[in-house]
Parts: structure tokens; sequence; C-alpha cells
């Protein structure tokens, strides 16, 4: 156990991060992981232990979602079961994978409290720069926008991370 601790251990907390940031929500860091024979070379975005988004560096494939927003994933899956011409609504940003699965003419509102993430998806992903749905970012409290978004009918909800 104690050999998996520790490898678990060096994954998360390499100095070799391209960018940190520590805020009052805790420390961002973006790693660049090199390619291997199993995985080509590929970015992730996380916080403390826990990986808010991914995507390969290869420009070719940066476009594909990673982690749990796969293809073939659950969350491809409950996304082609919505209505597309309704607007939509998500909580939380991370790296924006998500936004991979969102078509042109579409609109969605993403709900993020915490202002940094933003900037860190804008300038270390490319997810929201390649969107083709219409993409607004809240920054505040969720649950306050969310009430005011469904006291106006405005929103089908897609709730994730």
């Amino acid at each position: 156990m104690t050999g998996v601790t520790l490898l678990g251990i060096s994954y998360w907390e390499q100095d070799s991060a391209a960018f940190s940031i520590r805020n009052f929500y805790g420390i961002f860091r973006v790693i660049d992981y090199p390619g291997s024979d199993k995985l080509p070379a590929h970015r992730i975005l996380v916080h403390g232990k826990t990986i808010h988004g991914s995507q390969f560096l290869d420009p070719g494939q940066q476009g594909e979602p990673l982690a749990y927003f796969y293809n073939g994933g659950a969350l491809e899956e409950a996304m082609s079961l919505r209505n597309h011409n309704q607007a939509t609504a998500m909580i939380c940003l991370g790296a924006g994978d998500a936004l991979a699965w969102f078509k042109k003419g579409e609109d969605l509102t993403v709900f993020e409290i915490d202002p940094d993430i933003e900037r860190v998806a804008r300038d270390w992903f490319i997810f929201i720069r390649d969107s083709r749905a219409h993409i607004e970012i809240q920054i505040g409290n969720a649950r306050l926008n969310l009430r005011n978004e469904v006291l106006a009918k405005k929103k089908v909800w897609v709730n994730h991370d």
C-alpha cells in the first residue's frame, strides 16, 4: 500500500507544472505529460488531487474530449438525448472539455465560482476558443445564478463535475 501511495503522490505533486495558481479555492496546476507507447502527449488541469480536465497536445487531437468526457462515455450519451434547440446550462467549467459536445447554434451558459478557472481554461486549453456553440460564462455562486435562471425559465440543466 505504501508503494501505491508514494507513486500517487509523486504523480500529482510534480514540480514540472507548466502553470500553477493559488487562490481562495485552492491550488490549480496545469501539467503537461510527454507521450508514451500507450498515451499521446496530453495536458491536465489538477485541483488538489482531482483532474478537472485534459486535452491532447497534438493539434490534430486537441478537440477530442478526454477523461470522463471521452467519446463513447456517459456524458456523450446524455448530451445526445437532450433537445439541441433548447438553451443549456452547465455547472463548473474546469478545462472546458464538455464544451466539445455542443454544436454550432447552441446556447450554453456555464456557471463557475472561481474567476481564475476561466482564465486558465482560456489560456491553457482550446475548448472555449474552438467551441462552435455560443458560450456565456457566469462567474459567481452557481446556486444563486441558477435560481435566477430557473425563475426566468431560461434553461435546461446539465450538471457535471
